[in-house]
């Protein structure tokens, strides 16, 4: 019988969705065209900041009537153990910058 190991980890999966994570956690709170030029302007980027919400990563508000993100509780702990796990194979050399 074959495993799945990354079955539940298809959101992180995502193009994008990582760096929206880090992005929000080294950032802070953003609004949606912060993120858009920070991480990716692309068309489907709407649909995952949506996911993220929907996953319980990601909060979304509103700020002077614009669209902000930030990371919920569970995010934020996310963010620490991906930017850890970024940390570490940036210092393995692993990950060509």
């Amino acid at each position: 019988m074959t495993t799945n190991y990354s079955r539940g980890l298809e959101l992180l999966e995502d193009k994008h969705n990582i760096g929206v994570i880090l992005m929000l956690y080294a950032c802070g709170p953003s609004r949606k065209t912060r993120i858009y030029q920070e991480v990716s302007g692309v068309g489907s980027m709407p649909r995952k900041l949506a996911r993220l919400a929907e996953a319980g990563i990601l909060s979304v508000g509103e700020r002077d009537g614009c669209t902000e993100y930030s990371l919920t509780s569970g995010g934020r702990q996310i963010a620490s153990d991906l930017f850890r796990i970024r940390e570490h194979l940036l210092r393995a050399s692993v990950v060509q910058e």
